[in-house]
């Protein structure tokens, strides 16, 4: 072989070499995706609901063209709406816009890829609770019962109470008007001892069972002496001339005599200091008389 065979076998063979790289599957475009045989097998099986199928058709045109952003994009789908594999949906949708990050439907592949970790985190379930947490809780629970209870009842014994409160006020403020409205009663002053060790009471009693309705009123009994009357009298105890007389229907004030007893009208405080005092010398006995009508 001489040298211009040589030459024309290695450009031959460059040919070749640069035409097959041309032709590879590392360099195919989007057309070129979808012309694919396992991806028009996928596509096809899609159509008649075979979705497991079209996912091994996908799968297979992945392994001729792993850079297919077509078969990614349809394995997202599959694996978010058909088969609940969130995780696997999230790597094919990033693999397709990884290789075409300008697609059409980026946007909403975006979207998708949030809907599937929202989902992922709605399935994430809690720990167990803690066995203590839950005894503790279950005990709490079952105090606050118990106190409920106790306050209900306590809010009973409450109400009872106040209505027999209000039951005994009412029933007192009627014995009380009952009270007010029986007629009243007057017992016998306790005797106090006078100078001569008597204190008699000329009070009398119509019937034990209706005792005198007036109350008495003190007297004490002037001796009269030389110089005596009425006038004299009221300016001695302190009185009024007709309150004498009043006390004395009997006398005759111009005709006054030396030795006659004179009614002296005095509170029960005043006959009391008299008689504590021994009376002044000049009246006789103190004594306890039926005031006199008007």
């Amino acid at each position: 072989m001489n040298w211009r065979t040589q030459i024309g076998t290695l450009l031959l063979f460059a040919m070749l070499m640069v035409s097959g790289g041309g032709c590879g599957r590392f360099t195919t475009s989007s057309v070129d995706e979808e012309k694919e045989t396992h991806y028009l097998m996928g596509k096809k099986r899609l159509y008649s609901y075979d979705y497991r199928g079209a996912a091994e058709a996908f799968e297979k045109s992945l392994l001729v063209i792993p850079a297919s952003a077509a078969a990614h994009l349809e394995l997202g789908y599959l694996n978010s709406k058909q088969f609940g594999n969130y995780a696997q949906a999230i790597y094919h949708f990033e693999k397709m816009l990884s290789f075409q990050k300008d697609h059409p439907m980026a946007e909403q592949i975006r979207d998708h890829i949030h809907a599937c970790k929202m989902a992922i985190a709605s399935e994430v379930t809690l720990p167990p609770v803690n066995q203590r947490f839950e005894t503790d809780m279950k005990a709490l629970l079952k105090d606050n019962q118990r106190l409920t209870n106790i306050v209900s009842q306590l809010q009973g014994q409450i109400s009872k109470l106040k209505r027999a409160l209000a039951q005994g006020v009412s029933s007192s403020g009627t014995a009380s008007s009952s009270r007010e409205n029986a007629p009243s009663r007057t017992s016998p002053s306790n005797p106090r001892p006078t100078r001569d060790g008597e204190l008699r009471t000329a009070a009398t009693s119509q019937n034990a069972t209706h005792p005198a309705p007036r109350q008495q009123r003190m007297f004490l009994k002037h001796v009269l002496r030389s110089g005596d009357t009425f006038y004299s009298l009221a300016r001695q105890y302190r009185l009024q001339v007709n309150a004498i007389q009043k006390v004395n229907p009997g006398l005759r004030p111009k005709a006054l005599k030396i030795g006659q007893v004179v009614n002296i009208p005095l509170s029960q405080t005043a006959s009391a200091q008299w008689a504590e005092a021994g009376g002044d010398g000049k009246s006789g006995h103190l004594h306890s008389v039926p005031a006199l009508k008007p």
